[in-house]
């Protein structure tokens, strides 16, 4: 049986400081200084063999070139050691054999002064976001590896080369293991970073969203791309609507389209009237026929009624239904819909008339041979489209229910509040940023 190989364990206490590392000398074979340090590059995607720590690809530095100061490359392979202290700190070569090009950075290639220190990235084990202040470099079997960050204060005060007054403040390094970051590709210019963030997409909507209020709209866009539509759209849907339409800006037209497609109707509706009109219209144009004309009907009713805070997510039955022939029904309808609080019975099967209301719990307790129109609350309270959003809001609040009807003249229902829209109304912003948790609750 081949014997698995070992597992790669960054040992920190031999990993040196990229900030401390920076401006040092680089010395040839003989031990005469031919550059200094400008940055150290690193290969994302790479380095599987050393637990997924990216290999160091090699040095940027600046010396003379035909009398002329350029920023030239030394590939990692040259590299004999970094040295932090004493007089030989710096970076000591085992060859000679240098093209001394100018620098040229290709796909994959992260430069850690540049793209990572001063960054935000994704601590992944305490779910939030920290600015890098460090990096760490690391040897393992013959070579060097990013391995860690720091994200303390201490790096800072080492940075600015003031160690004393940060221990004296009590400011220590707060070191991440490179394995439990997740790197913004949007925070290196002019190259091509190939991330999956495959980590951070398993992370549950409200953490998500979370996340992506601490972080530029491209970093949010960033990580939105990197999600199914489904898991897309529920986190979209946790985020206030102006910060929403500001990263769905940045997705490319049809991946957009298809995040909508999996959007509630109202979420969708709201999202739509605050991008431009061009770029509105060419999403709806995008979406399936169905989906769009539902937002499109959505948008005609004004932004502070009942109508334009409603949804089209709900369930009707005919009344003549027997309560066993409805499970079906409800187990097709929740594959589409999160939120089904009650059955909305109607008259018929084409006339969508409402003439009651079913909870869950009453279909639970009746028999199953028994007609909804049997079970059925026939006395119910309703919102006309016109309605004022407030005065939607506050029947559910006065009646302490889940979602209330929106009827139009002929008392044919069109959509339905639910309890989350109208707490919003009274507690915008805030509440939206706990309705996923509570919705678990509920």
């Amino acid at each position: 049986m081949e014997a698995k190989p070992e597992q790669f364990k960054p040992d920190l206490a031999q990993a040196s400081y990229v900030s401390l590392l920076l401006g040092k000398p680089v010395r040839d074979v003989q031990g005469a200084t031919i550059a200094r340090l400008r940055d150290i590059v690193v290969r994302l995607n790479v380095g599987a063999g050393a637990g997924g720590y990216p290999p160091l690809h090699g040095l940027v530095v600046r010396g003379e070139i035909e009398d002329v100061q350029v920023n030239f490359f030394v590939p990692g392979s040259a590299i004999a050691s970094l040295l932090l202290d004493g007089d030989q700190a710096g970076v000591n070569l085992n060859s000679e054999e240098l093209s001394r090009k100018p620098f040229v950075r290709r796909e994959d290639e992260m430069l850690l002064a540049k793209d990572l220190i001063d960054k935000r990235v994704i601590d992944l084990a305490n779910r939030k976001v920290e600015r890098v202040n460090d990096a760490l470099i690391g040897p393992h079997s013959n070579h060097f590896h990013l391995v860690a960050v720091e994200v303390g204060n201490g790096g800072l005060f080492r940075r600015l080369h003031m160690e004393g007054i940060g221990r004296a403040l009590h400011q220590r390094d707060e070191l991440l293991d490179w394995q439990q970051v997740d790197f913004f590709a949007s925070g290196a210019s002019g190259v091509k970073l190939n991330l999956s963030h495959a980590r951070t997409a398993q992370m549950d909507p409200v953490e998500l969203a979370d996340l992506l209020e601490e972080v530029s709209y491209k970093e949010g866009a960033e990580i939105i791309s990197a999600l199914d539509d489904e898991t897309a759209a529920e986190t979209l849907e946790e985020l206030p609507t102006s910060r929403q339409s500001d990263i769905m800006a940045l997705l490319e037209a049809e991946r957009a389209a298809d995040i909508l497609e999996e959007m509630s109707p109202d979420e969708a509706t709201d999202l739509i009237a605050d991008l431009d009109q061009d770029r509105a219209e060419n999403l709806l144009n995008l979406m399936d026929a169905e989906e769009a004309g539902e937002v499109r009907d959505l948008l005609a009713y004004g932004e502070h009624t009942a109508g334009g805070m409603m949804t089209t997510d709900y369930i009707t039955v005919p009344q003549q239904t027997l309560v066993r022939e409805v499970v079906p029904t409800i187990r097709a309808e929740l594959e589409q819909f999160y939120e089904v609080y009650y059955l909305y019975v109607v008259e018929s099967a084409t006339i969508e008339m409402l003439v009651g209301i079913v909870t869950m719990r009453d279909l639970l307790l009746a028999g199953p041979d028994v007609s909804l129109a049997e079970v059925m609350e026939r006395d119910f309270e309703y919102a006309k489209p016109d309605d004022g959003e407030r005065d939607a809001a506050r029947k559910i609040a006065d009646y302490n229910l889940l979602a209330l009807p929106v009827l139009d003249e002929r008392g044919y229902i069109v959509g339905n509040v639910t309890v989350d829209d109208a707490l919003e109304v009274f507690m915008p912003g805030k509440w939206r940023r706990r309705r996923g948790s509570l919705r678990e609750e509920l």
